[in-house]
């Protein structure tokens, strides 16, 4: 008998399970007779219920008749799976905002309720870049439920998602979020600083390292094919702006012919266009965030407790120091985000890392070749950069010659290349004449 018991139930649940699947109107019995046996008894292992795959298929109609039935309470609704997320919370990861209309409607407080990461179907939307879903959630939330457990704002989250665009909108509404910082100290400046695949310098659309690659003639179409499509997004100042472009600019898409939208409409162009489009919005982002960053964090904050060795470098480290995003753009080589730094913030050429090592120093241990090639072109005191010794008593000349161990006969083949590259890079420094000078001159003080 008890077996029996078991097997009905799980034929109803594989019934209600796959009429969310159809969502045809004749399933909606299904649901009723359903909900009236099972209610908000968890279909699967992860606790999701008859609601959370209602939400997930955004299958509004049954939704609807089960709330005019009056079959779905208030409570029903707050019903949370394994990881504490209620059927809004699916509703706002999916994107279906006429499911998450209906639930407010009849339950505003859904908005506000978190699951165990403390994440808001507000957060949800904002980390997925539903646009729609998060334009309805702002309707419904307070500062207080911007914010995950680690810190982390929904400006965080649309970064941490990759969703630039929405980031921005974000940005445009709650100017003040882009100073907020999670438990690890870092801004949205920081996460996206850590990001060099949302950036052409970090995509495979340079080139840069080409040395390195395989289907070299293939690579190169495929950056001329990057660089000869038009960014789509712009900027458009608000009217009686200032000429210095501010946070307010809002982005708008702009249209193309309908033969350009068909021939990058084939998979392999549309990648191409896709990666385009979503590097020109994150460098906008970037623009925005670093414009509001308060760079005195990373200048001034090592003024205190520093003394200075005979080679002129501070030979101390203050502790706990904040995470600088020039730094980390510069080991990651994002050239887009350093540009921007260093025009708007000139001072932060001269930050340095946990090692006492100039953004020069670090470019070159990295193998950044062009980004140091742009470093020594850029017009800032490269003398002072190209002379400085680090913690460990290295000079760039040190850091440029560590190179990998010789290859063994298991070393990959593709290693192999890469290593001859490193040493072409590195007697391309080693014998650039103004570090050459720079080097004797550190002799004849010496």
């Amino acid at each position: 008998m008890a077996s029996s018991r078991i097997n009905a139930d799980w034929s109803n649940r594989s019934a209600a399970y796959r009429a969310v699947l159809e969502g045809k109107k004749q399933s909606v019995e299904t649901f009723r007779s359903f909900w009236r046996e099972e209610g908000v008894k968890p279909l699967d292992k992860c606790g999701d219920t008859v609601l959370h795959f209602l939400a997930i298929y955004g299958n509004v109609a049954a939704f609807r008749l089960l709330l005019q039935d009056g079959l779905v309470t208030s409570e029903n609704l707050k019903a949370k799976n394994v990881n504490g997320d209620t059927a809004l919370h699916e509703a706002a990861r999916f994107g279906h905002k006429d499911v998450a209309e209906i639930m407010l409607r009849t339950e505003k407080g859904l908005a506000s309720e978190c699951n165990k990461l403390g994440e808001t179907p507000l957060f949800v939307a904002a980390a997925c870049g539903k646009k729609e879903a998060f334009s309805l959630l702002e309707n419904y939330i307070g500062d207080c439920m911007m914010r995950r457990n680690d810190g982390c704002t929904i400006l965080h989250a649309a970064v941490i998602g990759g969703c630039y665009s929405l980031a921005i909108c974000i940005l445009e509404s709650y100017p003040d979020l882009a100073g907020k910082r999670n438990e690890k100290g870092k801004t949205a400046l920081h996460l996206l600083a850590a990001k060099p695949e949302s950036f052409r310098s970090g995509s495979a659309y340079t080139l840069k390292d080409l040395g390195r690659k395989s289907l070299i003639p293939l690579h190169i179409l495929r950056t001329i094919i990057y660089s000869c499509i038009a960014v789509l997004y712009k900027e458009s100042q608000p009217v009686n702006s200032a000429e210095e472009p501010s946070n307010s600019a809002s982005i708008h898409k702009l249209n193309r012919s309908s033969f350009a939208n068909f021939i990058l409409g084939f998979p392999w162009l549309k990648e191409i266009d896709d990666a385009k489009q979503s590097h020109a919005v994150a460098l906008m982002l970037a623009e925005r965030l670093i414009r509001t960053e308060d760079w005195s964090h990373y200048v001034h904050a090592e003024d205190k407790d520093l003394e200075v060795s005979q080679f002129g470098m501070i030979s101390s480290e203050k502790k706990n120091r904040l995470p600088d995003p020039l730094i980390q753009a510069t080991r990651l080589g994002i050239i887009e985000v350093v540009q921007e730094i260093l025009s708007v913030y000139p001072e932060a050429a001269y930050t340095f890392d946990g090692k006492g090592r100039n953004i020069l120093q670090i470019a070159v241990e990295e193998k950044k070749w062009f980004l140091y090639d742009y470093l020594m072109t850029s017009g800032t005191h490269m003398d002072r950069m190209l002379s400085a010794i680090d913690y460990e008593g290295n000079s760039i000349i040190h850091l440029a010659a560590r190179l990998e161990s010789p290859p063994s006969p298991s070393t990959p083949p593709a290693v192999v290349p890469q290593m001859m590259w490193e040493v072409l890079c590195f007697k391309q420094n080693k014998y650039s004449r103004r570090t050459m000078q720079v080097c004797a001159k550190m002799l004849r003080e010496l």
